[in-house]
């Protein structure tokens, strides 16, 4: 009993969860469905209602497009009847007061009285009656006169509904700037008091336009219009309308002829360009959905509107029901098919789950032990180490890198590689990130700034690794004060020796090779004696050989190891200025120079060095660069000494040249000699972009 009790309970543990998962996913599923269904039948609405705006549209285009071509066609009709009887001007004239059909301005002209057929026109209005019965729509007869072309034979009504007799259409007006050029005008114009679909035909009489004949039909027949919108249903809730500019409902079956009071706020929806929209009236807890389109022929918006919530209420409804049941009918299925068939396989999921967690929990184990010792050599080591992302943000850092540097680990590792770098390394961190990305690994030299502002030089070794499925490079530092500083000593040293010993060759020169020169001069002056016998002669000529030969000796011995003397006796400003002037005079290159406070003189060692520096970029120019111009900027400031090198020449890539074992040695001589005087050197350099050398030497 115990175990068919136990049987049970497991298969209600497992059982209940299961029941509770599928109904909550049912119910996630018909909601989501839901509000999918929506956003779908919301932008079915919305190109709904478009369609039927613009089919609106069409009609009422195509509303227009007909009464043109009716109005082309009455005007023919008219043409026909109008001219097939004689049209004659008698000499009796008729005075009329005529009105202005824009300003209503009236005043008083004469008229000569014309004649068709056996009838007079003036006031006489069977020909256009006729005419208006055969075709519809309305017919004028115009004379012209001083101020414009006066309606003498109308069915035009005015505002009163009375003929128009006697209104003139001003000479400015575009249709009588077309009559004028003796052509036919068709389109839309303004008729007394309405807009209509007219056409205007000169009436010539002895060769001269004395008229006009004139059909025309009213542009909008709102009763035809209004019958057909009244028709159409949109939805259970939509249906048509019309408003002019002003936001007057001129079709609209509950509130025509009143002010639409959303024309405001509408309004400024279709100045952005909107075309369709959805808004909640004042006053009202359904949104109202809008599609609008502006017909300009009417100068008059086609608009339809539908209450969105209603229409798809139903749908709503349908979709929880049917979800509802549906989910229902899956729930008991499955319930049935977890409780009877799947407790075992359940119960024996379990037991090996069990048995995983004894060797998860193994192996988390072994894993602390050595996450353990590698922490262990991770901080115990003397190089600083660090772990950073993609973008330089540090990951990871050991012991030695906070203490080096002197901040905690929690406020490092907010920090980037950029941070720690001084300020000329630190534009260099991007590029050489992405050095180490390209080929893997790379040595490079560095310098790193503490918290309290102290730098030192480093040698870095990065190297590109996986760690987790993402990509880090993992970096060690090593502090080299001490090599750098026994490296420039030696160097130094080795320069110091090297200049002493040319100083020893020079005195060579003037004690060795200068009295040899002068005692040659003398033999060979007591050749030129004709006094003198011929053995001394031979004896002349032997002594000046043996000296000759030696000197010849000695100026091979120390030709390669003068010193510059102005450097010593006027100091590296003179010396390059001088230097420069004779590199200009052989008119290869122009070499500027620039100094500013450069009064005091400098350690000996650091002239002959800056001097040798600059005569190798300059003739690397020369022979290298092919360039134009090269200038020469050299400043002291404090205890700083700046030398800005620049040409305009092909220019080059650094990096590439650096890392050549055999060519760029020039280069690699001139960072070296930098360096022993406990100096930095940065080139900016690029093909077809001249060449820049940066250097800074602290005294």
């Amino acid at each position: 009993m115990a175990n068919r009790m136990n049987k049970l309970s497991v298969r209600l543990t497992l059982f209940v969860p299961i029941f509770f998962g599928i109904v909550l996913a049912i119910l996630v599923s018909t909601l989501y469905h839901i509000r999918i269904s929506g956003i779908t039948i919301q932008e079915q609405l919305e190109q709904n209602l478009r369609l039927e705006v613009n089919t609106l549209v069409r009609m009422f285009e195509r509303e227009r497009s007909l009464k043109m071509d009716r109005v082309k066609t009455n005007l023919a009709v008219a043409h026909a009847v109008f001219h097939s009887m004689p049209l004659t001007e008698i000499s009796a004239e008729k005075q009329m007061e005529v009105i202005h059909q824009i300003t209503k301005k009236t005043h008083t002209v004469r008229l000569k009285q014309w004649k068709l057929g056996d009838e007079i026109l003036h006031e006489s209005y069977s020909l256009v009656d006729s005419l208006k019965t055969l075709f519809g729509g309305t017919v004028t007869i115009f004379q012209k006169s001083d101020s414009g072309f006066v309606r003498i034979s109308t069915n035009v009504p005015d505002e009163a509904g009375n003929r128009a007799t006697g209104t003139y259409i001003p000479n400015d007006s575009p249709v009588i700037r077309a009559i004028e050029r003796g052509e036919t005008y068709y389109g839309r114009a303004f008729v007394v008091n309405d807009w209509y679909i007219t056409a205007y035909e000169p009436i010539f009489l002895d060769g001269e336009i004395k008229g006009i004949l004139y059909v025309g039909d009213q542009e909008k027949d709102l009763d035809r219009l209004r019958e057909i919108l009244y028709s159409l249903k949109i939805g259970k809730t939509g249906y048509p309308f019309v408003f002019d500019r002003e936001g007057t409902l001129v079709i609209h079956p509950e509130q025509e002829g009143k002010k639409w009071e959303y024309f405001t706020y509408v309004k400024s929806i279709l100045e952005a360009g909107d075309r369709s929209l959805v808004f909640h009236p004042e006053g009202s807890t359904n949104p109202l959905m809008l599609a609008v389109e502006y017909f300009e022929p009417f100068e008059l918006y086609v608009a339809a509107v539908v209450i969105p919530q209603t229409e798809f209420r139903g749908l709503i409804r349908k979709t929880l029901i049917s979800s509802g049941l549906v989910g229902l009918i899956i729930v008991f299925l499955f319930s049935v098919f977890v409780y009877y068939f799947t407790t075992e396989k359940v119960r024996d999921f379990f037991r090996e789950m069990e048995a995983r967690d004894q060797k998860l929990s193994s192996a988390r184990t072994a894993l602390k032990e050595t996450e353990s010792r590698f922490s262990f050599l991770f901080n115990s080591t003397t190089d600083d180490i660090f772990v950073t992302d993609m973008e330089g943000k540090f990951v990871e850092v050991n012991r030695s890198a906070c203490e080096n540097l002197g901040y905690e680990k929690e406020d490092l590792l907010k920090m980037s590689m950029e941070e720690i770098k001084t300020d000329r390394f630190r534009e260099q961190v991007k590029k050489t990130r992405e050095k180490i990305m390209r080929e893997g690994q790379l040595t490079y030299e560095s310098e790193h700034m503490t918290r309290d502002g102290k730098s030192f030089p480093v040698e870095m070794k990065s190297r590109l690794i996986d760690m987790g499925g993402s990509r880090y490079i993992l970096s060690a530092a090593r502090n080299v004060t001490e090599r750098k500083e026994l490296e420039r000593r030696i160097l130094s040293a080795v320069i110091q020796a090297e200049e002493k010993e040319r100083e020893r060759f020079s005195r060579d020169v003037h004690d060795g090779l200068g009295p040899l020169l002068s005692t040659i001069k003398l033999y060979v002056n007591e050749l030129g004696n004709p006094s003198i016998g011929k053995k001394d002669r031979g004896n002349y000529v032997k002594y000046t050989s043996e000296l000759v030969d030696e000197a010849i000796s000695n100026t091979r011995d120390i030709s390669n190891n003068l010193v510059p003397r102005v450097i010593h006796d006027y100091g590296l400003v003179t010396a390059l200025e001088a230097f420069c002037k004779k590199v200009n005079l052989t008119q290869q290159i122009e070499v500027g120079l620039e100094t500013k406070n450069m009064f005091e003189p400098l350690e000996k060692n650091i002239q002959l060095i800056l001097f040798r520096v600059i005569s190798e970029l300059i003739n690397n120019t020369i022979r290298h660069s092919g360039a134009e111009r090269a200038d020469i900027f050299l400043e002291r400031k404090d205890k700083v000494v700046k030398l800005v090198y620049s040409d305009n020449g092909r220019g080059f890539d650094p990096d590439n040249l650096m890392d050549e074992t055999r060519a760029g040695m020039g280069l690699k001589n001139i960072v070296s000699r930098i360096k022993s005087i406990n100096g930095t050197c940065r080139i900016r350099s690029e093909p077809g972009k001249g060449s820049t050398f940066y250097i800074e030497i602290s005294l």
